[in-house]
């Protein structure tokens, strides 16, 4: 990855790690599903009278709608409205990274190089070594919501790279419809007319603002950069850059909410920077294929 893109998928990380806090505090006052449906209502709307469509189509913004606007967003505040602490959230989802690869290998015909692996496990123990120095243990329903989670994010990771997408902004915005009538209908059986109407009267302007940050900027400005990236990069090359979210989520933690970390997880959040280093430094590799054509891409996406 050239340096500018490395800079890139370390703001998305970033704001995601601080998006984890704002949608915490979003929680303490709407329920999960009706939080999904309106976040992905702002992401889509007014943006989609002005972004054209997906030069991929309509299957590929469906695929990823569903994944990640119904199983992992779904799923994830679903996991944090149940108990699930913002900053072990943002630590479970990061199981995206193996699930990706594990995708990419078995549908992509992709080959992580040696210090690729390497990287993502150092990572992981980082990611271990945070899990452990926070305070209590989370459900265990919770805990697999965060695991499917991750695995619907994987799977959006796949869809666009293997659909060949040329824009990530518009397959951002066109997929954001996906979810928005599930997740109502969800929240309508779920939580009931009443409590979404009276979730509604709360909204004042502290509320909208946690939302523009929560939508406009988090969904659609940092997913539009993250799936430039997967189109330019093998999604193994761009998912370790997610084990970023975590320190980041901690540090947002002890700003805004006062949550400060033991020494252990700070430990951990090291480990996993030095295993983004390590990881960035390997190039994941195709597999060797017999069609000329299949080749001569595969070629070009290595730079060769």
């Amino acid at each position: 990855m050239t340096r500018r893109d490395c800079f890139l998928a370390a703001g998305v990380a970033a704001i995601w790690g601080i998006n984890f806090v704002v949608s915490a505090v979003i929680l303490r006052d709407l329920p999960p599903f009706l939080f999904t449906a309106l976040r992905f209502f702002l992401v889509a709307f007014p943006a989609v009278f002005f972004v054209p469509r997906p030069s991929s189509g309509w299957k590929p913004a469906v695929g990823m709608g569903i994944c990640i606007g119904c199983i992992q967003f779904g799923l994830m505040f679903w996991a944090i409205d149940l108990g699930m602490p913002a900053g072990l959230a943002a630590l479970l989802i990061q199981f995206v990274t193996i699930f990706t690869l594990i995708l990419g290998v078995v549908l992509l015909k992709e080959r992580p190089s040696r210090i690729q692996v390497i990287g993502v496990l150092v990572g992981l123990v980082g990611l271990a070594v945070i899990g452990i120095g926070r305070d209590g243990a989370a459900q265990l329903i919770p805990f697999f919501m965060m695991l499917v989670a991750a695995l619907g994010w994987a799977c959006s990771n796949i869809i666009v790279r293997k659909s060949g997408e040329q824009s990530g902004l518009s397959i951002s915005v066109w997929s954001a419809l996906v979810p928005i009538l599930p997740m109502l209908i969800v929240s309508f059986f779920v939580d009931g007319p009443r409590v979404m109407g009276d979730a509604l009267a709360t909204i004042d302007v502290q509320m909208v603002l946690l939302f523009i940050f929560a939508s406009p900027v988090a969904s659609l400005l940092g997913f539009a950069i993250w799936m430039n990236l997967l189109k330019k990069y093998p999604a193994s090359t761009v998912s370790p850059w997610s084990l970023w979210t975590p320190p980041f989520g901690m540090i947002a933690g002890v700003i805004f909410l006062g949550q400060n970390p033991q020494p252990i997880e700070w430990v951990g959040a090291a480990v996993v920077l030095f295993g983004i280093l390590i990881s960035v430094g390997g190039t994941a590799r195709p597999l060797r294929v017999t069609n000329p054509q299949s080749e001569n891409r595969a070629v070009a996406e290595r730079g060769g």
